[in-house]
């Protein structure tokens, strides 16, 4: 019953989250004037008990952690989202997000992890936008499956 009832809200969510653009299926270009942040790649890690875990380029079963650091670049506050989405066969499994404020030229790490159980159906996608709303992409967009780890560039 508590499983039935997480699926349904977490359908809710995204339902919600459709409708006002939260996940769109192609990240939205962002002018020069939005283009804020400087980006490494994030690293995705599978934790292994009494280790710092390993890296790993394609998604494998067990616990999964993504570490993805920004820098700002702008000289006043800004504020952005950072998403972790999780998917199995392409519907909403799980989502954490983060509301950062940017200070000039700070740096700021998002830390996420999420138990994979069926890694052949299942993927991990890490956006950062300007808003809950506004959909406008402030990095390029991360996704790693059992395929690998594919890349998206914000425009």
């Amino acid at each position: 019953m508590v499983n039935y009832m997480t699926n349904k809200f977490l359908s809710i969510i995204l339902a919600v989250s459709l409708l006002v653009g939260l996940i769109p299926t192609l990240c939205a270009s962002a002018s020069d004037s939005d283009a804020v942040l400087l980006e490494a790649e994030p690293v995705f890690v599978q934790q292994e008990f009494g280790t710092i875990g390993t890296p790993v380029t394609a998604l494998v079963n067990g616990d999964v952690s993504v570490s993805y650091t920004i820098k700002s670049t702008h000289t006043e506050d800004k504020e952005a989202f950072m998403f972790a989405v999780l998917r199995t066969g392409g519907k909403l499994k799980g989502m954490q997000f983060e509301k950062l404020s940017l200070s000039p030229l700070a740096t700021n790490t998002f830390n996420v992890a999420f138990h994979i159980d069926d890694y052949e159906n299942q993927s991990i996608e890490i956006y950062v936008w300007d808003s809950l709303s506004g959909k406008t992409a402030l990095t390029s967009s991360y996704t790693i499956s059992a395929d690998g780890i594919t890349t998206t560039a914000a425009e």
